[in-house]
This record gives structure tokens, sequence and C-alpha cells, in this order.
């Protein structure tokens, strides 16, 4: 038995096949949205598996919530402008119904710099915001700047805490115009619905799920990529009439995290100690929720190891409220 922790033991490494099985159940389960039945296919199948590699004491944090949601294709949502289809993006998440109808009202332009008087029972079309000027705010720098490389050689980087321009990089820009959460601003004058224009491309804005997940609200909201927003942008500015489809359900939904260990040799005891292992298994795509399937594999690799030689626990906390609404910011302090 090889018991140094420090060298990686080849044979207990995932095989590709096991690693193109495991990728294969997330890619047939997406979107994993908390409390979807592709949510919970996709947490059975961890379960099953970390019971397999003798975690014990599995534990399910329960609660019940009231879930939203619509269709995955088009056909639950739609705009029309002016009298002309528009292509959508995506929906805005939790954002209530329209009815198959949908509404028909007058559009407005909403000017950052020069915000209408009033957006009360219009649909308002709202533009995201530019990168903001130095010197940041702190909660930019962390959300929305390079601040680390885990692998940094002498080539050149970007700067770190420093604005990159979306020609070289979209994932900080993507994340600071999905962080604005401009259906406050909606809510709290009374629009009868919003679009968001994103200055993204058809290709980079397609799909993308609102976040931070909002809590449930009666604002039906669509997004719109650049190009396709820029008519909208003019009927607004303009004052014409537009047709706003959003079709959604609500249905009563449970989630839970899942708690689970792979005991050390002291486990159960005072003298035991626990290494936490923690990842979401919500989230829109595979690339976003498929970390879960990182501790899996941790799991399988250690516990190969006889419990004996393995001086700490393994604690596997598998938290769904990432992509669940309302709950972004809920119980962070797992100590």
């Amino acid at each position: 038995m090889n018991e140094n922790f420090s060298e990686l033991n080849p044979a207990w490494l995932l095989s590709k096949a096991e690693l193109t099985t495991w990728a294969q159940v997330k890619d047939t389960n997406r979107p994993t949205l908390t409390g979807s039945p592709k949510w919970r296919n996709y947490v059975k199948f961890l379960e099953k598996k970390l019971r397999e590699y003798g975690v014990v004491d599995i534990t399910k944090n329960r609660w019940d919530f009231e879930r939203w949601y619509t269709s995955d294709d088009p056909s639950k949502w739609s705009l029309t402008s002016d009298g002309t289809p528009v292509r959508v993006a995506h929906y805005g998440a939790y954002s209530g119904s329209t009815g198959h109808e949908g509404i028909t009202v007058e559009l407005i332009f909403y000017d950052h710099q020069n915000p209408p008087k009033s957006i009360k029972d219009k649909i308002v079309v709202i533009p995201t915001l530019p990168h903001p000027q130095p010197p940041y705010k702190e909660e930019y720098i962390q959300f929305s700047t390079f601040n680390d490389y885990e692998y940094r050689t002498d080539d050149p980087f970007a700067p770190l805490f420093e604005y990159v321009d979306p020609a070289e990089t979209f994932t900080f820009d993507t994340m600071y115009q999905l962080q604005q959460q401009f259906h406050e601003l909606a809510i709290e004058g009374e629009a009868a619905g919003m679009i968001i224009v994103y200055d993204m491309a058809f290709e980079r804005s397609k799909g993308l799920y609102t976040f931070v997940v909002p809590t449930l609200h009666d604002l039906p909201s669509l997004t719109l990529a650049r190009e396709d927003g820029i008519k909208v942008i003019a009927d607004a500015k303009a004052g014409k009439t537009a047709n706003l489809r959003l079709e959604a359900v609500i249905e009563q939904a449970e989630a839970y995290q899942l708690i689970a260990y792979l005991p050390g040799k002291n486990y159960g005891t005072p003298a035991d100690e626990q290494i936490l292992l923690i990842n979401h298994t919500d989230g829109p795509s595979i690339s976003q929720d498929n970390g879960a399937l990182g501790l899996l594999a941790i799991i399988k690799y250690f516990s190969q190891i006889p419990q004996a030689p393995r001086p700490r626990t393994l604690t596997v906390l598998l938290d769904c409220r990432h992509y669940m609404p309302g709950m972004e910011e809920a119980h962070r302090d797992f100590s």
C-alpha cells in the first residue's frame, strides 16, 4: 500500500472512460436548476457514486420553495417590436408570467445618464452599463477582474485587478453585465415588463441565465443581444409599442444540500480532523456546475486507501443555492 499522500498513484485516478460517462450524465441533465427533474437526476447520480465509494452518514439538508420555470427554447417566450418579431437571447429568471397572449404596451428607453421621469406600465428597455472607471470598487475587483493566475509564466498576461478588454476575454465582461440587477430598478418604477440589452453578440448572450438569481417577482423580462437590441432601443426611443410574451409555471419543489463523509482514521472521535470539499450542483450549463464531478473523483481516489491509514476525514458538501432564487448570499458561513 502506497501511503505517500504527496505522490499520485496513477492506478487510482479516474479513467478516461469513467470521465466520459460522468460528463455524459451531466450533459444529459442540463440545465440542472435547483428542484428541477434534471437537477434531481444529477444529484441522485452523485449520491449513488458517493455511496459506492464508501462515504457514510449522508445527510440531506432539505427545504421547500416555489420553483419558477419556462421552456429552455423560445417556444414559451418571444418579443415583437413595432410589429416586427425580434430574436430573443433568453428570458429573465423568476420574473413572473404574461400568459399566452403576452403584454402589448408602449416601450420606453432607460438612459442611465438621463433616466425617464416614469416607466410605469411600460416595457422598459435597459442597456447594460459599460465598465466603470477607476478607482474600482472592491466588489468589481473581486468578481470582474483577473485577480490571480494559477500557472503564471513569463508570457504577457493582463495586469491583475485591471479592466480587461472584451476583445481579449469575455469571462469577466459577461459577469459584470449579468450582475447589474436592473429588475430592482424596473420593479420600483412599476414597469409592465423589462428588456435587458447586453453589450454582447447573440452567440455569446444566447442562453445566459439570470445571475444572481432574484427572488420570484412579477416583472416579465427578456434579454437581447447587442445586434438585436439596436432596433428595440430605437423603437423605445420613438415610443413604439411591443408585445412581450413569457409563459412560465410555478410549482412547489424540494431542494437539499447533500452532506457526506469519507471517514478518516479518527472519524467519530474528538481527534478527528476534516477537510471540507464543497461545490454546487445547480447551474445552467455543464461548465458552471460540473465541479461536483471533480469532488467525486477525489473521493474515488482516496476511497482506495483503507480507513486506518487515512489521516483525515473528507467532508463533502454539495450545495444548491448558487442558482436558486434569492439564496446566493444565504448561509455562506460553513464553519
